[in-house]
């Protein structure tokens, strides 16, 4: 496992991470030309895509997986697409991309961290629903992720190989989003964008711990000015358990379907 390897996680992470907090600040803050504008949850969903998108081809030009996101590494690694090690410190460079894009972004817009006194703050950061109901929103957050991971991985098993043992592994050679393409690689980040309109109210868009958990944790570590308490219930229950469960699910039935159409020749 080479340093650029890591290393293209690690950034690919920040570029995707800095971008949606970003807007998300914007948004939040005062003295920001989104926030006297206001924004639509389509701007929202664009500004989110576009930097997933930005945060992939950086990733994958670097010759990793661009996962950027714990859920999707764990599919990889259930798929065989990815070794126990490399999940391993993929999952840290993830970490440590959380932390820095929540600096780079405190940095930025000090000034309106200060400013802004009244206000949430955590929702830059970490997603949150507009209607609070946590077994709602657990089961809002693990279909959601079911449902994007199953189109997600569906579409990159579907040129893998077929194997004598159609097993949970018998995928590895599909085990990069970065390996989809351009076209691939575009076709994966309008899904985002239209996936993340479609379920902004319900789920805050999280479907990714390390977009919601991860940078919660360096919220809270950071000495940010005026910041609100993070929901960690919330965060444990519906961002970390919701989407990773959901995520599982997903995978687990794209196997499945890849190797029912598989066995009955039709894929």
């Amino acid at each position: 496992m080479s340093v650029l390897y890591c290393l293209s996680e690690l950034i690919g992470s920040i570029i995707f991470l800095a971008g949606g907090y970003a807007f998300s600040a914007q948004l939040a803050l005062k003295d920001t030309a989104v926030n006297k504008n206001r924004s639509t949850t389509l701007e929202a969903a664009f500004a989110w895509g576009s930097s997933l998108a930005l945060g992939v081809m950086v990733a994958a030009a670097l010759g990793g997986p661009a996962a950027l996101n714990p859920a999707v590494l764990l599919g990889l690694l259930i798929m065989g697409g990815i070794t126990g090690a490399q999940f391993g410190m993929l999952l840290l460079m993830e970490f440590l991309a959380a932390g820095i894009a929540v600096l780079i972004v405190w940095i930025f817009f000090f000034n309106n961290f200060k400013d802004t006194v009244e206000g949430s703050k955590r929702g830059i950061f970490a997603a949150y629903p507009v209607k609070m109901d946590i077994p709602v929103n657990f089961l809002q957050e693990l279909m959601a992720s079911a449902m994007f991971i199953y189109i997600l991985f569906i579409g990159l098993m579907h040129n893998a190989p077929a194997t004598p043992n159609m097993a949970m592994g018998s995928f590895a050679a599909t085990n990069a989003i970065g390996a989809t393409g351009m076209v691939g690689q575009f076709v994966i980040t309008l899904g985002c964008i239209i996936w993340i309109a479609l379920t902004y109210s319900n789920t805050g868009w999280s479907m990714n711990p390390m977009r919601s958990v991860f940078s919660s944790i360096w919220y809270t570590i950071l000495p940010i000015q005026n910041k609100d308490k993070v929901d960690w219930k919330y965060q444990l229950i519906v961002n970390l358990c919701g989407s990773t469960i959901g995520m599982i699910i997903g995978v687990v039935l794209a196997v499945v379907t890849k190797n029912a159409l598989g066995n009955a020749g039709l894929l």
